[in-house]
């Protein structure tokens, strides 16, 4: 069973993970020397999330 206030505090976690998800679905609609940038981006963003989530 998950706990509520653990759920809740994982929430913005989640909605950040969902974002990095949707920025790399959209990586096919940019040029290809681009993608670097965008996967150095996401990268960051869900390194940070899981930094945040261990404190």
């Amino acid at each position: 069973m998950t706990d509520p206030a653990a759920a809740e505090a994982a929430a913005p976690a989640v909605a950040t993970v969902e974002a990095a998800r949707e920025r790399l679905d959209a990586v096919d609609g940019t040029p290809v020397a681009d993608h670097v940038a965008v996967y150095e981006e996401v990268h960051d963003v869900l390194q940070g999330t899981l930094a945040g989530l261990g404190s």
